[in-house]
């Protein structure tokens, strides 16, 4: 039986918010992969997308605030919860 192996992880890189991506050079930009872009889309933080036939696009300015918008359901998912 074949073991799998994991994909190493890979380090971000920039995003310029003047640039147009294709969705794969988003992800590899940002150090995002499926499964941390499906999880967000279902904690409503939607990635933006341009579709041109089968591609999908993202602006380098609409990713720069998606991933603020992580940063911010992160921050919020470790902040201590107040209790009545």
């Amino acid at each position: 039986m074949k073991t799998q192996r994991r994909a190493k992880p890979q380090p971000a890189g920039v995003i310029e918010p003047a640039t147009l991506y294709t969705l794969p050079e988003f992800k590899r930009a940002a150090g995002l992969g499926d499964t941390s872009i499906r999880n967000a889309r279902l904690a409503g933080v939607v990635l933006k997308t341009l579709c041109v036939g089968r591609r999908k696009y993202v602006r380098g300015s609409d990713g720069i605030a998606y991933i603020e918008n992580l940063a911010h359901l992160a921050a919020a998912a470790t902040s201590p919860q107040e209790q009545d």
